[in-house]
């Protein structure tokens, strides 16, 4: 069997306000869905958490991010680089490499936070490139403030996942849709969704569809 890939799928997205379990992120000036051109994101771990003993929430994360790879008839890939990052990024400012940080939005302003998501549990920001809606660089910040959140990795798991759902240009379902089927999803609240459910993986095969051929 040759598994070939489509970066875009023909279906006819459906709205959240229904059942259906997904939103998708558009551009707010032509209401286009922003999309990474190679149906592939590399990023970098630049900072971790003392919450988690050692090393444990890089490979938290790294769960997080196989329950995505392996959905079925989806073509997009979340690899880590081999090669880490060495400069410092400028908080969440365009610097044309993905990564997840765990940040103090205080007493600072973060750019990672700003925006009003002082008191959120992390934030991702998509940079499309200019003039176009093929995304460029992704960065997931985890607030690392106690009073917020503290890490475990139960909490970081679904954080992450939620997070990655982003990166693959699903919308938050919360404060959208309050039909109970949705609240399933792990794109809606995390006090309801705590795994990746059918919507969620049906919104990301409308977006990295994978065609696959019987040889």
């Amino acid at each position: 069997m040759v598994e070939q890939y489509s970066v875009m799928s023909t279906a006819i997205n459906k709205p959240a306000n229904e059942p259906y379990g997904y939103k998708i992120i558009h551009q707010p000036f032509d209401s286009e869905p922003r999309y990474f051109s190679g149906a592939e994101y590399k990023f970098h771990f630049y900072s971790g958490t003392d919450d988690l003993p050692g090393d444990r929430e890089f490979e938290v994360v790294r769960e997080a991010i196989r329950e995505w790879n392996n959905i079925g008839g989806f073509s997009f890939r979340i690899q880590e680089e081999s090669k880490p990052w060495l400069d410092l990024p400028v908080n969440c400012g365009r610097d044309y490499h993905s990564h997840f940080s765990w940040r103090y939005p205080w007493p600072l302003p973060d750019q990672c936070f700003a925006w009003n998501h002082g008191t959120a549990a992390a934030v991702t920001h998509l940079w499309p490139k200019i003039f176009g809606r093929k995304i460029d660089e992704a960065d997931i910040a985890f607030n690392d403030d106690d009073t917020v959140i503290r890490w475990n990795e139960f909490n970081l798991r679904i954080v992450a996942m939620h997070e990655l759902g982003h990166v693959i240009s699903l919308d938050d379902l919360y404060n959208i849709s309050n039909h109970d089927e949705d609240k399933k999803q792990i794109m809606h609240d995390l006090k309801y969704g705590y795994r990746i459910e059918w919507g969620d993986r049906a919104g990301a095969r409308w977006m990295y569809s994978a065609i696959y051929y019987i040889m």
